[in-house]
């Protein structure tokens, strides 16, 4: 089978700069802006660049830092936490208040990094719990934390703690203070972690789609948890950091802290939407922002004007990040006009049609029935998939297709009837996930790719191939990854010109095609394709439709949830067709022309004629 399809050729250095997981760095501006900012101010006073102003903005952006690159991966999975603020005052005059009763600095530092932790899986779950947009369950809990730490101190900060706690605010090595080197090494570590690992790989692809990346296998809520744990963490050693600098913990330590962070990793070019973003470019809107307090402080400008600016500051990095997200989407218009005009990779009919006898009975469905209250979805339904067939269903909106489906591929539990796998018995009480692992491969519609990852990345994830490590922590090999896909994306005729470009940049049939590849796996038994075809133009459909002929020919037992009764007479076997909750039909393909699948789905009987010769 010759290519098929081949991503927009672009110059290397565009590809060198947009395949990183997350998108191009992009933040050159930045640096030029902070570097303008300097020469600003060091025009308007000399001594800003003095070594010692140097080091009291390292350590006033310390804090910053550290909360920035877990905001940061907060809200690259599509989540954010507005109650950091607030969580850093309780976090802080709870653990100074440990500290100075038990006079332990130990025990003081465990309680504050607990206390953080505690209250990033409180932010978590509530946000799991009430299925509501985060922004509003952390803004009740900023106001929360907020009172409770008022409540607490009675107003007042808590003194005479441990002599040690001195030690975070004036220790150093070579010179550097050591909250400036705990605020690196912590970056690092979590920028390491959002780009290397399993688990960063995961944010990302739950922040371009969570149900796809749900559907594949990602535990998305407890993803999401930990991750808010990750922040409250982060939180309680800025605080303990904090409060160890200045001898005491106050209730009003954390306010406006939260616009601060935000500000910094909207500015540093992580995408409020979700899916985008570097760790790189959040260091510089960090130090950006670093500078510019530092620098309205050296030229006079109140704190009322510092607020506004901070505000405007924020505003504007919304407003750029909104105008990116244009610049995206017209990229990838322009790759599918492109791509619309292209008319390699049409398919002659003749490739359609089954290469190899049908095998025995992969999957079969008995009597499956669901009702949804007093409306019954689905009644009586049974057909039988053979390894080698493709096997279309059909049926007009509302005949049931997509609750079969979902009973099938195991989102849904039927209220009666069986579901048999070969060489499994049956599998009615088997979810999604086990049904994956026992050889049941499922493309939805809606829940296709995570558009922001590069094939590389798409056919692997839920798999993903390790370099070492285990788990969410295990180090992500990408190179593994891109020769994986390049052999999948090759056995079905495909072939891409950059495996980790996103795949937003693809035509839409083509990222049809990197879905449907991802079933392309050892042991797969069903394929289960819905809509595939949908909304694709001729030249695509086509390529949808000879993958799936190669899956039938490869051994798999493919079914084709569809009512586009032109695709249905190139490639199909067998067809059953829905009417109303129940098989209306269930015969070979050739058995039926398309007008009398038409008038099936519609309900109307079949006329008492031979088979039309449209078929």
């Amino acid at each position: 089978m010759t290519s098929a399809l081949s991503a927009a050729k672009s110059p290397r250095v565009r590809w060198r700069r947009t395949t990183h997981v997350g998108g191009a760095t992009g933040r050159a501006g930045l640096i030029v802006l902070a570097a303008a900012l300097v020469v600003l101010f060091a025009t308007v006073n000399p001594t800003f660049i003095s070594a010692a102003n140097i080091t009291t903005i390292l350590v006033n952006i310390s804090g910053t830092l550290i909360a920035a690159i877990a905001m940061a991966r907060l809200i690259i999975a599509g989540q954010i936490d507005l109650s950091i603020g607030g969580m850093m005052a309780l976090v802080a005059v709870g653990g100074a208040w440990v500290m100075r009763e038990t006079q332990s600095f130990w025990l003081g530092v465990v309680a504050t990094i607990a206390i953080g932790l505690l209250l990033g899986l409180a932010n978590g779950l509530l946000v799991r719990i009430l299925k509501i947009s985060p922004i509003i369950v952390t803004l009740a809990l900023l106001g929360v934390y907020t009172g409770l730490a008022f409540v607490i101190t009675q107003s007042r900060p808590i003194f005479e703690l441990p002599a040690d706690i001195a030690l975070l605010g004036r220790l150093r090595v070579l010179g550097v203070p050591i909250i400036v080197i705990v605020a690196l090494i912590v970056f690092i570590l979590g920028a390491l972690a959002l780009t290397k690992t399993v688990g960063g790989v995961r944010s990302y692809a739950i922040g371009g789609d969570a149900r796809a990346a749900g559907a594949l296998g990602v535990d998305v809520p407890r993803h999401l948890v930990l991750l808010y744990v990750y922040m409250g963490g982060s939180i309680g050693l800025v605080a303990l950091l904090t409060y160890g600098r200045l001898g005491s913990a106050s209730p009003n330590l954390g306010s406006g802290f939260e616009i601060a962070v935000i500000t910094a990793v909207i500015l540093g070019g992580v995408g409020f939407s979700g899916g985008t973003g570097r760790p790189l470019g959040v260091f510089f809107g960090v130090v950006t922002i670093g500078i510019l307090n530092a620098g309205l402080i050296f030229v006079g400008i109140s704190d009322y004007w510092q607020t506004v600016i901070g505000g405007a500051v924020l505003l504007l990095a919304l407003g750029a990040d909104q105008f990116n997200e244009y610049r995206r989407r017209r990229s990838r218009k322009a790759a599918e006009d492109r791509q619309a005009g292209d008319r390699e990779g049409l398919v002659d009919p003749a490739e359609l049609v089954a290469h190899v006898p049908a095998g025995d009975v992969a999957l079969s469905a008995t009597g499956l029935r669901k009702a949804y209250g007093a409306v019954t979805a689905v009644s009586e339904v049974g057909f039988a998939l053979r390894a080698g067939q493709v096997t279309c269903l059909l049926g007009d909106n509302g005949a049931g297709k997509s609750t079969v489906i979902k009973m099938i591929s195991g989102l849904v539990r039927p209220d009666a009837g069986d579901i048999e796998l070969k060489d499994v018995g049956s599998i009615v009480d088997r979810g999604a996930l086990e049904r994956r692992d026992l050889g049941m491969e499922t493309v939805y519609q809606d829940l296709a790719v995570a558009p922001n990852l590069g094939a590389a990345y798409n056919l692997t994830l839920g798999r993903e191939p390790v370099k070492w490590g285990w788990g969410s922590l295990g180090i992500f090999d990408r190179s593994a990854a891109i020769a994986e896909a390049r052999t999948r994306l090759g056995s079905l005729g495909i072939s891409l010109e950059d495996y980790l470009a996103p795949v937003s940049a693809l035509s839409g049939g083509q990222r049809q095609c990197v879905a449907i590849a991802r079933t392309d796996v050892d042991g797969v038994k069903v394929v289960i394709l819905d809509e595939p075809t949908a909304a694709l133009g001729v030249r695509q459909r086509s390529l949808v439709l000879k993958l799936a002929r190669s899956l039938a020919d490869a051994g798999a037992a493919v079914l084709i949830i569809t009512h586009d009764v032109e695709s249905v007479k190139l490639i199909a076997d067998r067809v059953v067709v829905l009417n109303l909750g129940r098989v209306s039909f269930d015969d070979d393909a050739d058995t039926v022309g398309t007008r009398d699948l038409i008038h099936l789905m519609a309900g109307l009987p079949l006329e008492a004629r031979e088979i039309d010769q449209e078929r």
